[in-house]
């Protein structure tokens, strides 16, 4: 009698789980890569107005100091806190730089994957990189447009780039807060 009641028993449990699988859950633990879960962070911490500029960029963001072509030593980190306050509205963003917006804050309204994926739909084409500097581009959709919002470059567990310059109609170049990717 006890192993009747036990099939029965794992037979509940059975339908229960399947239940919750083809309910559309399934998206939600689905393997998700290492990236898409550090930029998914990286971005409810960027809107996240209650966490300091410096603290998003020493947790999420590659940085370091380096010399521009004309030999000047710049900081990667500054540079990245004050265009974290660009995106906030504390400073004005009068540079023309591509920046994320408040359309992808919301974790509900916004999808992320790798530029590969959706490379169809995307404005840009990144022409000028290998496939493996392509892997390290990664996209946010708004849901609801399907439309590709912005572009990020991650690499090694960490975002070197959120911020990028439009040159012309389909190219777009990311400025990095380092001295090479």
């Amino acid at each position: 009698m006890l192993r009747l009641v036990d099939k029965h028993l794992f037979t509940l449990v059975l339908i229960t789980s399947v239940g919750f699988w083809s309910s559309g859950h399934i998206k939600s633990c689905q393997s998700v890569s290492e990236g898409e879960m550090i930029l998914n962070r990286f971005l409810d911490a960027l809107f996240d107005e209650s966490i300091s500029p410096a603290d998003v960029v020493d947790k999420y963001v590659f940085t370091e100091k380096y010399r521009d072509s004309d030999g000047n030593v710049l900081d990667g980190r500054n540079l990245a806190i004050q265009h974290i306050k660009l995106i906030r509205g504390e400073i004005e963003n009068d540079n023309g730089y591509v920046l994320p917006n408040y359309k992808i804050a919301d974790k509900k309204n916004r999808t992320i994957g790798r530029f590969s994926d959706y490379k169809e739909i995307s404005n840009f084409k990144f022409e000028e990189l290998n496939k493996k500097e392509k892997d390290w581009i990664y996209v946010v959709l708004n849901q609801g447009t399907a439309k590709v919002e912005h572009y990020f470059l991650i690499k090694r567990n960490k975002v070197h780039s959120f911020c990028s310059l439009a040159k012309g109609e389909h190219y777009l170049n990311f400025l990095i807060y380092s001295e090479g990717q």
